[in-house]
């Protein structure tokens, strides 16, 4: 079966059933499915993997977090996405990825040398839920955009939780934690401090201190881990 090049136009003999192929007379890669023929490019990593810590830390100061995180870098990946020509946006072509939409990365699209690549990297196919129709495919490109993995945890959470990097521009994908910040937790404590306080001044007056110094002492201590317990659920 000869099928022809979008990117040069030379004629191709399918030797496989693979659904990638390279172009031997200008080397692009093509992607092959039931819908038609089209190029594959991707885009080299610019962050080197032992930033992706200081991108992940950065990103949750912003929500609060400031305590210290235990992160596990997993690896590299390859999402692939739809790339049409003059939009700014790529759309996602596989549902293992959190977002529907990304802007396109600020650096240039290369071949997408896929055997490279799945030597180290692990690379997601297309998937059905993310094909577009038949005549959805006009003048689309499939990229491939490439993101770190690892998994997160708080001192206070029980499990770790997966974020995405983008090795590009760094930004970070993947669901919040999910647990109010402990810094956020220590200040309703005068809250709490105001209400013993008062407490104290009217039990003072009823000539009841030291009764009312024990209780309300236990009665603030149940209070303030009551609620911290409750706010590490995500309350």
């Amino acid at each position: 079966m000869k099928i022809a090049c979008p990117q040069c136009g030379a004629d191709n003999r399918i030797e496989t059933v693979d659904i990638f192929i390279r172009c031997p007379y200008c080397q692009s890669t093509l992607y092959i499915d039931l819908d038609g023929i089209r190029q594959a490019v991707s885009f080299k990593p610019e962050i080197d993997g032992s930033q992706v810590g200081l991108y992940l830390k950065r990103d949750f100061e912003k929500f609060g977090f400031g305590e210290a995180l235990s992160i596990r870098p997993i690896g590299l990946v390859f999402f692939p996405f739809w790339m049409e020509e003059n939009k700014p946006i790529l759309a996602r072509a596989s549902a293992a990825f959190p977002r529907l939409q990304i802007p396109v990365p600020a650096s240039e699209a290369v071949f997408f040398d896929i055997q490279t690549e799945a030597a180290e990297a692990l690379i997601y196919d297309v998937d059905c839920q993310s094909q577009p129709s038949a005549s959805g495919f006009e003048g689309k490109k499939l990229c491939y955009v490439p993101y770190y993995r690892a998994l997160v945890r708080q001192r206070q959470l029980p499990r770790e939780y997966p974020f995405l990097v983008n090795a590009i521009s760094g930004t970070v994908e993947g669901e919040r934690l999910p647990l109010v910040s402990v810094q956020k937790i220590y200040h309703l404590f005068p809250v709490f401090l105001l209400i013993f306080l008062a407490f104290l001044l009217v039990n003072q007056l009823l000539d009841q201190f030291w009764p009312a110094l024990f209780v309300n002492l236990a009665l603030t201590a149940s209070i303030f881990f009551l609620q911290r317990s409750w706010l590490r659920k995500g309350g």
